[in-house]
């Protein structure tokens, strides 16, 4: 089965993101028969950080924000731009997995049980 988290970040929130990607990553349990992978949906996050998350277990896949795509305001204030954005992008890139989970980026996961609830709700097309 495959699953996937979207989180959105900018510049501002880098630290909160950095945690949560290693939080993530600390509570991946290695040879899981899922596949998990990460979707960061930003806006002004260079490369080169996408470049050094490499190193985590979990696929990271950068997704530069496209307001206008979205459907949103550019003129929106950025934090507002991305929490918004992220249901846009469930909806387009998680039609690919059996289950997806939203998070926001100052969150940390605490338990290695965390990717197994995605079980309960894989192909019940409930978020």
């Amino acid at each position: 089965m495959k699953f996937a988290y979207f989180v959105s970040s900018n510049a501002a929130y880098l630290p909160y993101l950095n945690a949560l990607l290693n939080s993530l990553d600390q509570q991946h349990e290695p040879g899981q028969a899922h596949q998990f992978d990460v979707y960061v949906i930003h806006g002004d996050l260079p490369d080169k950080y996408f470049e050094a998350a490499k190193q985590l277990s979990l696929p990271i896949h950068s997704v530069p924000l496209d307001a206008e795509a979205a459907g949103l305001v550019p003129s929106w204030q950025s934090s507002w731009l991305h929490k918004a954005s992220r249901y846009y992008y469930l909806r387009t890139l998680g039609t690919a997995y059996d289950a997806c989970c939203l998070l926001d980026c100052d969150l940390m996961v605490v338990s290695p049980r965390f990717g197994r609830l995605f079980e309960l709700v894989a192909n019940t097309l409930l978020l």
